[in-house]
């Protein structure tokens, strides 16, 4: 009869266990000002300008969660994080509390050697249209939209603006305070913002859209720079 009720009760408390296969979530969200970032939507920058953006993706690369004895546990090698179609990392951390999320902007020297003819289309590192051929190197972030000097651009005078940022000299390195808990029974979810007017109007500068509003980085470096640093201090 004991033995029954030991079995017995082994069994129930087993079923009262819900472990999570991934504890840990990770997210990037776009915000203008106080409010979410809408796609398609026309925006003011600090030049008086309204820009829309069309493509805005970078890669975020050596994603760590530092714990609170300061280990620094990899989250995720690399990921291309798309404004416009935002997904989440999602990975098993080791149970206990973390102090902060470092990671790149761009990629390091051995990722930018990377063939993207081993990926999958689907991989991050195996997205075409963020290879330069002609360089045989990864463009760390595309931003790419239209600009105009009225509400409506899309009326009359609109313009386009081309950041291309790219090379191992652009590589920004983040880190971010972030205090949290994960557990092996609850998905702890992260989130990093990105403020989206910044990129073209913060710490390393404001942008005119309308007339520096190309760089491939290897002709204009100078706005690469700015554009990409603005991008890094932009993280919240």
């Amino acid at each position: 009869m004991f033995g029954f009720c030991l079995l017995l009760t082994i069994s129930i408390s087993g079923c009262g266990e819900t472990k999570v296969d991934k504890n840990f979530s990770l997210s990037f969200k776009g915000m203008v000002g106080d409010e979410a970032y809408t796609v398609g939507e026309w925006y003011p920058n600090a030049m008086g300008q309204y820009f829309k953006l069309e493509k805005f993706r970078f890669y975020v690369s050596r994603i760590e969660a530092v714990n609170e004895a300061g280990t620094a546990i990899e989250v995720a090698e690399v990921d291309l994080y798309d404004l416009q179609n935002p997904t989440n990392i999602n990975v098993n951390l080791p149970t206990g509390n973390y102090q902060a999320i470092n990671f790149y902007i761009g990629l390091d020297e051995a990722l930018n050697a990377s063939d993207p003819t081993l990926f999958g289309a689907d991989e991050p590192l195996g997205n075409s249209e963020h290879y330069w051929t002609w360089a045989t190197k990864y463009i760390f972030a595309m931003i790419r939209g239209k600009v105009g000097e009225v509400a409506n651009p899309d009326v009359n005078n609109t313009g386009t603006f081309v950041y291309d940022l790219g090379t191992e000299a652009l590589l920004q390195s983040v880190s971010l305070p972030r205090s949290f808990t994960t557990s092996e029974d609850e998905v702890k979810e992260v989130e990093i913002i990105v403020h989206i007017d910044e990129v073209f109007n913060g710490e390393t500068g404001a942008i005119d859209m309308l007339t520096d509003n190309v760089t491939h980085s290897f002709d204009k470096i100078e706005l690469a720079e700015t554009v990409i640093e603005n991008l890094a201090n932009a993280m919240e």
